[in-house]
């Protein structure tokens, strides 16, 4: 009896998905082009669980950024575009959750216009269905900058992803750039017409500073963080008493 109900305490764990893992990367994929309406990356969901699709998509000011779908999905628009200081270039980010499983699956989005624009798309599993990102962090678009950083609300067991931008008329391409500690890389282009387009995670902790530094010019800036929410808060089974008392003789 006591065996049986050890799994009976074990399976309700399960469905309740507290024994299950911090949100983790499957798969990311980056797309880049000089000229078009379009562009696109494609990107694996074919292992995990819980999944959500998170894209960002960067591009020259001078177009706005309209749609992604996935594997012909339509995902849906965090928020407004985001322009940096001097009007030359845009953010926008989109989330679609529980995005088709699949092998080289096609992200794609459109844009207004015929201009220079990247798209980094990251499936992430195990991340709670309902409420699947919150708090966004956003850089403030600056001009003439050596480094960004975003402070994010977040908690343990869950995950923090960025997207970072780097724009001005000319050395996108002449950028080392560099993530902040704990911080994993999981996307870093290599510049096209002096656009740079980034995207890292890092573990979840009660505030998560999310950083870039980058040499040796000064650059345009715009960044988007969000937290990445877990399963379930705790990420322990939770142990009970399951001896009985013996009856005092």
């Amino acid at each position: 009896m006591r065996k049986l109900a050890f799994l009976f305490v074990v399976l309700l764990g399960l469905l309740s998905g507290s024994v299950w893992g911090a949100p983790s990367v499957v798969d990311s994929c980056i797309g880049i082009h000089s000229s078009g309406t379009t562009i696109s990356c494609t990107v694996n969901s074919n292992s995990g669980s819980n999944l959500l699709l998170m894209v960002g998509v960067y591009a020259h000011n001078s177009v706005t950024i309209d749609t992604v779908t996935h594997n012909g999905d339509s995902a849906t628009a965090i928020s407004a575009s985001a322009e940096d200081t001097t009007g030359s270039t845009r953010l926008r980010t989109f989330y679609r959750i529980a995005p088709d499983a699949g092998v080289g699956l096609t992200v794609t989005a459109t844009m207004s216009g015929d201009q220079p624009a990247e798209v980094i798309a990251v499936v992430l599993q195990d991340v709670n269905q309902s409420t699947p990102y919150e708090n966004e962090s956003t850089h403030d678009p600056e001009s003439g900058e050596t480094s960004g950083s975003q402070n994010v609300t977040s908690a343990s067991g869950d995950l923090v992803l960025d997207f970072y931008g780097l724009g001005h008329s000319t050395g996108a391409d002449d950028q080392t750039v560099t993530q902040g500690a704990g911080q994993t890389m999981i996307e870093n282009d290599t510049e096209v017409d002096n656009l740079r387009f980034f995207s890292s995670t890092e573990a979840g902790a009660a505030t998560v500073t999310m950083s870039h530094s980058w040499s040796p010019n000064n650059m345009n800036s715009l960044g988007r963080a969000y937290n990445i929410n877990a399963l379930s808060a705790g990420g322990v089974v939770p142990i009970v008493n399951l001896h009985r008392r013996r009856r005092a003789q």
